[in-house]
């Protein structure tokens, strides 16, 4: 008997560290593949798209099954993501109206079959001719709990449409700017036949452009008459008086930094003044240069900028829903957004504008 005992209480010391052991590689494992995507994001040099990334086409974003965890599974082959975020588009029954309020209180956990999630903030939210709205939201997942393996969970919930990483693009986005302070000038006017075409119309202060780039200098003097301004918003309040998702967003938004300054955070960010200034520098007011749509408005939405956070297909994203929400006629992004082209959650933002 008492070999025996010896023998059983071997048996249980083997196995209780082999479970630990199991556990501690468990957590390396984890540790390294979240390092891996951990890295800082970098903001220079060139975007390079991998050449052996075919993604398949997403037909319509807001339909069951759009994406699938294969999809994924591949994108991450090739694009980086956050760790412990996930975007997750959903329907629920509910009017749009009320879902941005209520977006962070909502029983996200049933709605989701049980997943530890803390919903982060609401991207879109598509209403449905049903009266249901499709919400894409960002969502933070708890502590060593796996993308992936959220992503294979959520595509059996029936009012769970997709899933995705919240991936990043690397490197810097903005197309090639000279450093010629009258570049807005140049000779696009009469190679546009502008001049023409300002004898039908010089633009509208109806006519409003977003413009999502590394800011916009609002104050210039020949851009400040033609921006944008929230009128339903209270300067310096600190209340969402339009109840928008956005305290005092007077004149735009910074999603990168996620504040209501859409101005460049460096003199050296200047990409989105000078797209401001083609679009709709101020004309006949004795100063400086006349946009292509001089008495058009300005809405400045920085996306990009120097300091900021990751590059994310959600961040972009929610930039494209402000800018649609909140009466943008016309959306400018000119940066190189080829990494984003077959990102659901880019897919989604761009979808809903159209739509």
């Amino acid at each position: 008997m008492k070999k025996s005992f010896r023998g059983n209480h071997f048996t249980a010391q083997t196995f209780g560290t082999a479970k630990m052991m199991f556990l501690l590689l468990s957590l390396i494992f984890f540790s390294l593949h979240i390092q891996a995507q951990d890295d800082k994001p970098t903001r220079t040099g060139k975007i390079n798209i991998p050449a052996d990334y075919q993604p398949r086409e997403i037909a319509d974003i807001f339909s069951k099954g759009a994406v699938t965890y294969a999809d994924m599974q591949d994108r991450a082959k090739h694009f980086k993501y956050i760790p412990g975020e996930i975007v997750i588009a959903v329907e629920l029954d509910m009017p749009k109206t009320s879902i941005r309020s209520k977006f962070k209180e909502l029983l996200w956990q049933q709605e989701l079959g049980g997943l530890p999630v803390t919903a982060e903030k609401m991207i879109l939210a598509h209403e449905l001719h049903s009266g249901r709205t499709i919400v894409v939201g960002l969502f933070r997942l708890a502590a060593v709990t796996d993308v992936f393996q959220t992503i294979k969970t959520l595509e059996s919930r029936q009012n769970v449409l997709w899933s995705s990483p919240n991936f990043y693009v690397e490197g810097d986005p903005r197309d090639y700017t000279p450093n010629d302070t009258r570049y807005a000038e140049q000779y696009h006017h009469p190679l546009m036949k502008n001049n023409l075409a300002w004898d039908i119309t010089k633009g509208s202060a109806n006519v409003v452009v977003a413009v999502t780039d590394d800011g916009v200098e609002t104050p210039h003097a020949d851009l400040s008459a033609n921006i944008w301004t929230n009128t339903g918003e209270i300067a310096g309040d600190g209340i969402d008086n339009d109840n928008n998702g956005y305290i005092d967003d007077v004149k735009g938004w910074d999603f990168d930094n996620n504040n209501n300054n859409p101005d460049p955070n460096v003199t050296s960010d200047n990409h989105g003044t000078h797209v401001a200034g083609i679009v709709a520098a101020r004309m006949d007011n004795e100063t400086g240069v006349s946009g292509v749509a001089g008495l058009s408005k300005v809405m400045a939405l920085q996306f990009y900028g120097s300091g900021g956070s990751a590059w994310t297909a959600a961040l972009v994203a929610e930039s494209f829903a402000y800018a649609a929400d909140n009466g943008a006629k016309i959306l400018n992004t000119s940066y190189n957004i080829d990494g984003f082209a077959a990102d659901p959650v880019f897919i989604a933002g761009a979808q809903y504008v159209l739509n």
